[in-house]
C-alpha cells in the first residue's frame, strides 16, 4: 500500500509540475494520493488476482 501511495503521489506531483496555472499544496497531493491508493485497494478484484496466480 505504501508503494501504491508513492506511485500515486509521484503521478500527481508530475502533473502538478507540468500544469503551471494550477498549484496544489503538498499536503493535498499526499492526501489525494493516499485516497486514490485506498480506493484502488478497496476495489481490487480478488478473483482477477487469483486467476493470475498472485497471492495477496
Amino acid at each position: 500500500m505504501t508503494i501504491d501511495t508513492l506511485i500515486e503521489w509521484l503521478t500527481l506531483f508530475t502533473v502538478d509540475e507540468f500544469i503551471t496555472s494550477v498549484t496544489v499544496p503538498l499536503s493535498t497531493e499526499m492526501a489525494a494520493a493516499f485516497l486514490l491508493a485506498l480506493i484502488e485497494y478497496a476495489f481490487n478484484d480478488e478473483s482477477k488476482i487469483e486467476r493470475l496466480g498472485h497471492k495477496t
